[in-house]
């Protein structure tokens, strides 16, 4: 529970009232002991006047006449009476002429010491008023008079009423203090209780209330307090919702301030707001990297505190700009990051805020980097103009061609391959016009075709100016979701030279055929022919040399060797020379190959040199294709016989098939780690081309030739990778199988 906290006496209620009364009573009564003092004082000097006027009559009764006659005797007897009775107020009495002789005198004070000038006004400053007044007989001056009035009879009534004023004052001071002291009391009690519940109250106790029976102004103050105390319980209910409900909205609050601030950070582009007068009021990341300060940096300068005068004028400009307006303004402008000094092209939209009420808030900018854009646009506008020379050099056209409107649209190179002016409208009833009848039907199979999905790629007559011209078009055809035909793009090129070309080349090539056909009749008639007196020489030869037997002269012998050796050398030159021949002719045909049955074959045709030699071959997987499968068996024989041919002399042979694809091709490779061969200028696939002396390695030069020309009438291609003394690598590439 809570305890009341007592207060010091010196600071309650009942001292502040209690010194409040008394201060105020005891000032009134001062002020009347002073007007009781002032009016007794007053009271006593007119009875000490009432006194001297009585002895005036007194004094000129008793000394007048004796003055006159100098009765020294009588004046000194009625002195001496005057001055020494008990009840006598005159201590003193001094008798003069007029010219200041002393005629009597009696009491205490000398005759040199009596103030000649005394008068009632000394009535405060001394128990004793010395006056001084004449004698009068009849009316005349006869001598003075002068006497000490005592007044302590006349002080000490007034003293003694003042006492009992002030003693009476006393008393109701004490009497008004107890008083006080209980009424405070009994006006402040009712209030410990009102405190006490205050505090409680103070505290967070809302449901606290006070009793009184009493109906007086503090059951009125009690009634006050509980209606009170229910607001505030009501009040702080009310509030501990609103807090419940402003918490949960804060936290709200926060959280979309954070997710916004996330967003606002994680946005590329540059984004800020400024106030009507150009201040900004927040920014994102991106914006600070180009101010090279931070968002708390930022907040409250404008942009004369971060850019120059130029760039920070055209930015206010912009501003007012977008406020005049009321609606969102675009410009373009480059700026500098500060942060990496990147120099960029922005677009910048600044729009003017304006809240419910209809008062700006600022402006809104947003900042994208258009700097690539632009750059693509003039390579766009680039490239259109060199896509239109080069159509124009090259003589190909494009088209665009709307499928469900049936709007065509050509560019002005295809207007110039049709013979057609640029500024004629184009659809395709003008487009079939400029066909031959013998073509049109053809033209619409083929794009009947490209419409289920088949590539369009055709080539057809056109009528130009009265000639005829031959067009290759090629075109794609896009298709919506529904699978319907959407758009044809397409490209028509000029082949007329080209078709003519071909007409004579298909001549020459039926004669080239023809010739081949008798060259290679001739060759094998001539290369027949010539194999038989071949074999007779090295016959006849031998023969003569048995039987001379060891009559035949040694110099005999080796030139009989030379010339068999010759022959030999004869024989199977020609045999390649068939082989190079043979390769072009039809053969058997191209059949599904695989290439390791091929490589298989050939090694099998070698393995007399494989054994002799110890060679290591390793033949990784090899793909099927379409080819000849003697002539693939042939190129594989040929390069793993060079391969074992041109072997180091300092270690084992080892030779590596193995394949890969590339694209649409696949590549097979012969790796040997034989002698290799330097840098040099000579095409080894060259006929007859010899890179060492045919008598330390014996061949042809035929070989390599024979196996380009097989690759070559399979569509692909071979080449050659060496270093000299670190083996040699030939790469041959044959098409994928679709």
């Amino acid at each position: 529970m809570w305890s009341l906290r007592k207060t010091p006496w010196h600071r309650s209620l009942r001292f502040k009232l209690i010194t409040a009364a008394l201060s105020v009573e005891m000032l009134m009564l001062a002020l009347l002991l002073g007007n009781s003092y002032r009016v007794l004082s007053d009271a006593t000097e007119e009875r000490v006047r009432s006194r001297l006027e009585a002895l005036g009559p007194m004094f000129d009764a008793a000394f007048s006449s004796r003055v006159f006659t100098r009765d020294k005797a009588e004046l000194q007897a009625i002195v001496q009476t005057l001055t020494e009775g008990q009840r006598s107020d005159l201590p003193y009495i001094l008798v003069y002429t007029l010219d200041g002789r002393l005629l009597a005198h009696a009491g205490t004070v000398e005759p040199s010491a009596v103030p000649l000038n005394a008068s009632v006004a000394s009535l405060t400053a001394a128990p004793v008023l010395s006056v001084e007044r004449d004698l009068l007989l009849q009316g005349t001056r006869v001598g003075r008079v002068h006497f000490g009035l005592s007044v302590q009879s006349f002080l000490l009534s007034r003293d003694h009423l003042v006492m009992q004023s002030a003693l009476i004052a006393v008393l109701e001071v004490v009497l008004s203090f107890v008083i006080l002291a209980l009424t405070s009391y009994l006006i402040t009690r009712p209030l410990h209780p009102l405190v006490a519940a205050s505090q409680k109250l103070t505290h967070g106790d809302y449901g606290v209330r006070l009793t009184f029976k009493t109906q007086d102004e503090m059951g009125q103050l009690a009634d006050a307090f509980n209606g009170m105390a229910a607001a505030i319980e009501d009040k702080i209910a009310t509030l501990k919702r609103t807090e419940d409900l402003l918490r949960t909205s804060q936290t709200a609050l926060l959280g979309e301030r954070r997710f916004l601030k996330t967003l606002l950070a994680t946005i590329p582009q540059m984004i800020w707001l400024k106030n009507a007068d150009g201040v900004y009021l927040a920014c994102n990341r991106e914006f600070e990297l180009f101010f090279g300060a931070s968002e708390e940096e930022i907040v409250g300068q404008t942009d004369h505190d971060f850019l120059d005068q130029n760039l920070a004028d055209f930015f206010r400009e912009r501003d007012l700009a977008a406020i005049e307006a009321g609606r969102p303004m675009v410009n373009e402008e480059w700026i500098t990051y500060a942060v990496g000094g990147a120099r960029v092209l922005l677009q910048t939209t600044k729009t003017p805020m304006i809240d419910e009420d209809g008062t700006l808030i600022g402006v809104l900018g947003i900042a994208y980097e258009i700097t690539a854009l632009r750059q693509n646009e003039i390579a766009l506008q680039n490239s259109r103009e060199s896509l239109k020379q080069a159509q124009k050099v090259a003589q190909i056209g494009s088209w665009d061609l709307d499928i469900p409107s049936g709007r065509l649209t050509w560019s002005e190179q295809t207007y110039r391959i049709f013979g057609l002016p640029p500024e004629r409208p184009m659809d395709l009833e003008t487009f079939f016009a400029c066909l031959p009848r013998d073509d049109q039907a053809q033209v619409m199979t083929a794009w009947h075709a490209a419409l289920d999905g088949t590539p369009y790629d055709i080539e057809h007559r056109i009528l130009h100016q009265g000639t005829i011209r031959w067009v290759r078009q090629r075109a794609e055809v896009r298709f919506g979701p529904d699978g319907q035909p959407l758009k044809g793009t397409g490209t028509a090129q000029d082949v007329t030279d080209r078709k003519r070309a071909e007409l004579k080349m298909m001549d020459s090539v039926e004669e080239l055929t023809r010739s081949n056909a008798e060259l290679e009749r001739f060759a094998y008639i001539a290369s027949h022919d010539l194999q038989e007196p071949l074999r007779s020489i090295v016959s006849f030869t031998q023969l003569i040399e048995r039987r001379m037997g060891n009559d035949f002269p040694a110099e005999h012998r080796e030139n009989f060797a030379f010339v068999v050796e010759a022959a030999k050398r004869m024989s199977l030159l020609i045999q390649d020379l068939l082989a190079v021949s043979r390769v072009a002719s039809p053969g058997t045909g191209f059949t599904r190959v695989a290439l390791a049955d091929a490589c298989t074959a050939a090694l099998d045709n070698l393995r007399d040199g494989i054994t002799q030699n110890h060679a290591e071959i390793v033949v990784k997987s090899l793909p099927e294709i379409n080819g000849d499968s003697l002539q693939l068996m042939q190129v594989f024989q040929n390069l793993i016989g060079n391969a074992l041919k041109f072997r180091h002399p300092g270690r084992r042979p080892k030779i590596v098939v193995r394949s890969q694809r590339k694209d649409q091709m696949w590549e097979i490779s012969v790796t040997d780690n034989g002698i290799g061969i330097g840098p040099t200028s000579q095409d080894v696939f060259e006929m007859f081309c010899r890179l060492h002396p045919k008598t330390a390695y014996p061949g042809t030069g035929i070989g390599l030739t024979i196996c380009k020309r097989i690759v070559a009438r399979h569509g692909g291609t071979i080449t050659m990778t060496s270093d000299d003394g670190q083996g040699t690598t030939f790469t041959f590439t044959l098409p994928v199988v679709p």
